[in-house]
C-alpha cells in the first residue's frame, strides 16, 4: 500500500475544517488528474463564479471520490487532531494557518507543496470546508452536506 496523505483546510476561523486523504499512489495517476481538472482554489474564483461552483461541486466530487480514502469535515481543531490520529497518514498537507495546531510527525505547509497531485488535494480540502460553510450557514441544507461526506 502506498503512502496517505491527508489534507486539512479550513473555512471561517476554524468552524469548518475539511479533511481529505488519499493514496499518493492513486492521485498520481493520469486518470485521476484528468478527472480533477476542475478542481480551483475556491478564493481563486470571482464571487459570480463562487457559487456556481458550489452548485456543482456534489456532482463533480463524484467523479474523483472513488480514488479517496475519506473526506471529512469537523468542526474544531480537537476533532482535527483526533481523525489525524485515527487515519494515521504518512504525511499531512495543512493550510499554513492551522500548521502549529495539527500534530503530526510529518507535516508539510500547504504553501510549500509543489506537486500537482498535491495541490489538488489541498485545493479539495479547501473546497469541502467552503462547501460546508455554504451549505451549513448559506443555504442552511444539512443534507447536502452529508451527500460528500465519505
Amino acid at each position: 500500500m502506498s503512502d496517505l496523505l491527508l489534507a486539512i483546510d479550513y473555512s471561517k476561523s476554524f468552524k469548518y475544517i475539511g479533511l481529505v486523504a488519499a493514496r499518493e499512489s492513486v492521485i498520481k495517476s493520469n486518470d485521476f488528474l484528468n478527472r480533477s481538472s476542475w478542481v480551483k482554489h475556491i478564493a481563486d474564483l470571482p464571487k459570480r463564479e463562487k457559487v456556481a461552483y458550489l452548485h456543482r461541486f456534489p456532482s463533480r466530487l463524484a467523479r474523483v471520490r472513488d480514488y479517496l480514502e475519506r473526506i471529512l469535515v469537523v468542526s474544531s481543531i480537537e476533532s482535527a487532531n483526533s481523525a489525524v490520529t485515527d487515519l494515521a497518514p504518512t504525511t499531512v498537507l495543512v493550510d499554513d494557518t492551522l500548521y502549529s495546531h495539527i500534530h503530526h510527525p510529518r507535516k508539510v505547509r500547504e504553501s510549500r507543496v509543489k506537486e500537482r497531485h498535491r495541490r489538488v488535494l489541498v485545493s479539495l480540502a479547501d473546497n469541502v470546508a467552503y462547501y460546508a460553510y455554504w451549505v451549513l450557514e448559506v443555504r442552511k441544507r444539512p443534507r447536502e452536506l452529508e451527500r460528500i461526506l465519505k
